[in-house]
């Protein structure tokens, strides 16, 4: 099992921004992305849009005054929670339920916000390739970042990634927001493996340190196409395969 980290990346984005409060959310960034969306435990339900401000669907509280009107982390105004509210103070807080992205083609790494961490709230981020578990991380109010009202990063990477599950309190109110995602070929971290990734790729196999200062928010494995825990000339191949098909998986 690997843990990684990746910083803010010039990587594929989703922002949830474009859609309505309470709108679900499920396979709409599936062209675009290749991410579809669910409830862990109730895969015939999926995950929807809270808006900045007063919102009803994500934060306890029947009216403004109670809310924790948390901020979103990418500078617009919506974000993803699970599909509790019901404008009720109880309800809105009473279940948790956790979230499940999955990614065709799979993706190398994973970055993403979860707001609103406090009251000695754990939340749980894991990936895994096909069912096999490749990365986790928790983090709980006492970490280092969390705060009521604002945003804390997870970052995960391995080599592979087909599904990542966001796992929450039985009793919470929180809210996921700018998951950025890179995919094996995607040398220069834009979200698509294309042309540009031709230089970022070769600098990746001759100066492993060079393409690390070049690209500091980069995953290098991304360069290691054939899967053998090094970027070097037998990349090349399955490189330019990628670039023909215009991905790697």
């Amino acid at each position: 099992m690997s843990v990684s980290w990746l910083t803010r990346a010039v990587a594929q984005t989703i922002d949830f921004e474009g859609f309505a409060e309470r709108d679900r959310i499920s396979t709409q960034y599936l062209p675009t992305h290749g991410a579809s969306f669910s409830l862990l435990d109730n895969p015939d339900d999926f995950p929807m849009i809270a808006l900045q401000g007063c919102v009803r669907v994500a934060y306890e509280g029947a009216n403004c005054s109670q809310h924790d009107t948390p901020l979103v982390s990418n500078g617009g105004v919506a974000s993803l929670t699970d599909p509790r509210g019901s404008g009720t103070p109880v309800s809105d807080f009473a279940v948790g339920q956790s979230i499940a992205i999955d990614f065709a083609p799979r993706i190398t790494s994973i970055a993403l916000d979860i707001i609103d961490i406090d009251f000695n709230e754990s939340y749980t981020v894991r990936a895994f390739d096909g069912s096999q578990p490749v990365a986790e991380l928790t983090l709980d109010d006492n970490d280092p970042g969390t705060a009521g009202r604002l945003p804390t990063r997870f970052r995960l990477a391995a080599t592979w990634i087909s599904r990542v599950e966001i796992i929450v309190p039985a009793v919470a109110g929180y809210a996921v927001d700018d998951i950025l995602i890179t995919r094996v070929g995607d040398a220069n971290c834009d979200g698509r493996v294309d042309n540009f990734d031709i230089d970022p790729f070769v600098l990746a196999v001759v100066d492993g340190t060079a393409y690390a200062v070049a690209h500091p928010d980069c995953y290098i494995r991304n360069a290691d196409i054939d899967e053998d825990g090094l970027v070097t000339n037998f990349d090349i191949d399955p490189f330019v395969d990628c670039l023909v098909n215009g991905g790697c998986d």
